[in-house]
């Protein structure tokens, strides 16, 4: 394949993110954006788990016959790693960084790209404006309250001294008078939490739209980091509440941990500062803390890191096959891609994917929001029930606020 380049006239920048948060693939952080159109080649399906489709993943990118690192499959991996990501190489890719646009069409020919970049252009040129917010009929706990406290309790029942963490997520479901507009969420989205990484991917039929605050992994070159967050308090607390809290700074220290033993093998150098910071969003704040480090073999790519720390503690629990167990007899559903990674990879094995958290899946007449709490030794049900609260409010707020107004 070939690959045509080209600059969007910056009056079709605002079209350009209203049509990728509809219908395309987004990547956007706060100094560069992403965005993907249509398909190049068939999209992929299988386990990043596998070597073999990892491999095939970066077969695929090597047909595209140009030396741009700017071209990219991005991927959506479901919180279980065994089960199938959706991976996408965007015939269209658009890269905005500094108000500038940067276009590469992929095409068979030099002929059918430049066609495909003048559609596009076209299509931008037509793209509606953003739609108000849908009235809201009813919203419906997944589990409810009650539910979900005893959950925690039967939880924290089983814990010894092989078993200290699990995560128990839940859901509310806002039913509509008519379809969401996943543009005008994911706006407002942008507006509340300008630092969180925005996401959106058509899967399974829906769209999954959302602003993670959380960095899985982000390799460039032989250099690697994550930002795990754990240990949650509400935006109203004081910070010195959060950082000496000791049943959120036990949470903290499980996840770093582990997530720091499964980079190891992979590793030649790796660091991570003794305590956490506090990272401070619109309606919670996390304690976080950065590890970075380099890779041992160049060989090894952002998909081979993603892949040793998936599902992370923070989602998950320790040790992660006892918490997934648990997870799968104590959650009425099962969580599909809530939890999962949202991100890309280029054909040098560079590659950044977030947190699939904070966020909603769009359907025709309604919207599903998940959040969840890391129950730990010492972990109080309600205590729990109060932080799946602050974090689903945060999400509604901006995915429906009407619905945001008459809960909890």
């Amino acid at each position: 394949m070939l690959a045509v380049l080209g600059i969007l006239d910056e009056t079709l920048i605002d079209s350009l993110v209203v049509h990728a948060a509809r219908i395309g693939v987004v990547h956007a952080e706060h100094s560069s954006s992403m965005y993907g159109f249509g398909d190049a080649q068939p999209p992929l399906s299988g386990s990043l788990l596998d070597e073999e489709f990892r491999a095939l993943i970066f077969s695929r990118l090597s047909t595209v016959e140009s030396n741009l690192r700017s071209i990219r499959a991005h991927i959506a991996a479901p919180f279980d790693l065994r089960e199938s990501a959706t991976v996408r190489i965007p015939k269209i890719q658009v890269t905005l960084s500094q108000g500038v646009a940067s276009v590469v069409v992929l095409g068979t020919t030099e002929h059918d790209a430049r066609a495909s970049y003048q559609d596009f252009v076209r299509e931008l040129e037509l793209v509606a404006p953003l739609r108000g917010d849908p009235e809201v009929l009813s919203v419906s706990e997944e589990p409810p309250s009650p539910d979900y406290a005893r959950a925690v309790a039967l939880a924290t029942s089983r814990f010894d001294a092989n078993f200290d963490k699990v995560v128990l997520a839940r859901s509310l479901r806002v039913h509509l008078s008519a379809s969401a507009d996943p543009a005008s969420i994911l706006a407002s989205m942008a507006l509340r939490e300008p630092f969180c990484t925005r996401y959106a991917h058509s899967l399974e039929g829906r769209r999954f739209v959302g602003a993670s605050p959380e960095l899985l992994i982000r390799r460039s070159g032989s250099h690697f980091s994550s930002q795990p967050l754990a240990g949650t308090a509400s935006a109203r607390a004081l910070v010195e509440e959060l950082i000496d809290s000791r049943k959120d700074n036990a949470e903290h220290r499980i996840v770093v941990e582990e997530i720091v033993e499964r980079l190891n093998p992979l590793a030649e150098t790796l660091e991570y500062p003794s305590y956490p910071e506090v990272l401070a969003l619109r309606s919670v704040i996390h304690l976080a803390t950065r590890i970075t480090g380099t890779i041992a073999d160049p060989a090894t790519t952002a998909l081979d890191l993603l892949a040793s720390i998936c599902p992370t503690p923070a989602v998950s629990g320790r040790p992660m096959d006892a918490a997934l167990e648990l997870i799968k007899e104590l959650e009425p559903q099962a969580r599909g891609f809530f939890a999962g990674a949202m991100g890309w990879v280029d054909t040098a094995g560079n590659g950044a994917f977030v947190l699939a958290i904070r966020g909603v899946v769009v359907g025709e007449r309604d919207l599903l929001a998940t959040a969840g709490a890391g129950i730990v030794a010492g972990s109080l049900p309600q205590a729990e029930v109060a932080e799946t609260e602050m974090k689903l409010r945060s999400v509604l707020e901006a995915a429906a606020p009407e619905a945001a107004l008459h809960l909890f």
